[in-house]
C-alpha cells in the first residue's frame, strides 16, 4: 500500500519540482533584467521559450515573453520586442505592463495614434501611473490636442511635483496653446530641476529682455 501510494505521488512530485525550477529560471530572467544585464535576460528568455515554456505553464510564459520583450526594448530591437509583448498579454492579460512599453515603442516611432491606444489600454489599469499619464499627454500633444494634453499632464503634476520631465512636456503644450510665458517658466522650472533636454526649451521660448526691447522696436 506504502509502495502504491508512493508510485501515485512520483508524478505529482515531478511536476511540482518542474514549476519549482521554471520559476527559478523566471526569477532569474527577471533578476538579469533589474541588473540591466539585458544580453543575459535574452539568452535565458530564448532557453526557456526554445524548450517549450508554453506547454503548460501558461502564466510563466507570460513572465517570460515579458523580460525577453524588456531586454529586446532596451537593446532597440523594437518589433520582435512588440511581438513578445503581445505574446506575454495572450499568455497573461495581467501583464498589462506591456501596453506601456509598445505604447513607448510606437511613440518612439512616430505612430501616435498607435502609442496612445496603447497608453489607454495601460492607464485603464494603472490611472495614477506618472510615466503613463506624461506619455499620454505627449501622445494627445502630437496629434493636435494640446487642451486635453494639458488637462492630463496637470494631473500627473498634481501628483508628483518634483518630476522634472512633467515640466518639460507642460512646456511644450503651452508653447503650443500660445502661452508662451507659461512655456517658459516649465523649461526653467525643468532645467533647475536637472533635466538638460529642457536647455533647448529655454533656448527657444525664453526670450530676454534686451530680445523683447529689440522686438518692441521693430513693431514700431
Amino acid at each position: 500500500m506504502k509502495y502504491l501510494i508512493l508510485v501515485l505521488l512520483l508524478p505529482f512530485s515531478h511536476s511540482l519540482t518542474a514549476q519549482n525550477t521554471v520559476q527559478d529560471d523566471i526569477d532569474k530572467l527577471k533578476a538579469f533584467v533589474e541588473a540591466e544585464d539585458y544580453r543575459s535576460a535574452m539568452l535565458l528568455g530564448d532557453k526557456l521559450i526554445g524548450e517549450g515554456i508554453k506547454e503548460g505553464y501558461e502564466n510563466q510564459a507570460g513572465d517570460v515573453y515579458l523580460y525577453r520583450g524588456i531586454a529586446k526594448f532596451e537593446f532597440e530591437i523594437f518589433d520582435d520586442a512588440i511581438v513578445d509583448f503581445k505574446q506575454a498579454i495572450a499568455f497573461n492579460k495581467n501583464l498589462t505592463e506591456s501596453y506601456l512599453y509598445i505604447a513607448e515603442i510606437y511613440y518612439d516611432l512616430s505612430r501616435y495614434s498607435s502609442a496612445l491606444e496603447n497608453i489607454i489600454y495601460y492607464m485603464n489599469n494603472h490611472p495614477n501611473d506618472v510615466h503613463g499619464l506624461a506619455l499620454k499627454s505627449k501622445c494627445l500633444l502630437e496629434i493636435g490636442e494640446p487642451m486635453a494634453a494639458k488637462i492630463i499632464i496637470q494631473k500627473a503634476i498634481a501628483l508628483v511635483s518634483s518630476e522634472p520631465e512633467l515640466y518639460y512636456v507642460r512646456s511644450a503644450i503651452n508653447s503650443a496653446l500660445g502661452e508662451d510665458e507659461k512655456a517658459c517658466n516649465d523649461a526653467q522650472i525643468a532645467v533647475r530641476f536637472g533635466y538638460e533636454l529642457a536647455n533647448n526649451l529655454v533656448t527657444a521660448f525664453c526670450e530676454s529682455e534686451d530680445e523683447e526691447e529689440e522686438n518692441e522696436e521693430a513693431k514700431k
